[in-house]
């Protein structure tokens, strides 16, 4: 998987839970 696709997903999980909140 590529690096930034990676770091692309945590950023989207955080949001996530964040707006899960």
């Amino acid at each position: 998987m590529i690096f930034w696709q990676l770091l692309f997903k945590k950023l989207e999980h955080k949001e996530k839970v964040l707006s899960q909140n």
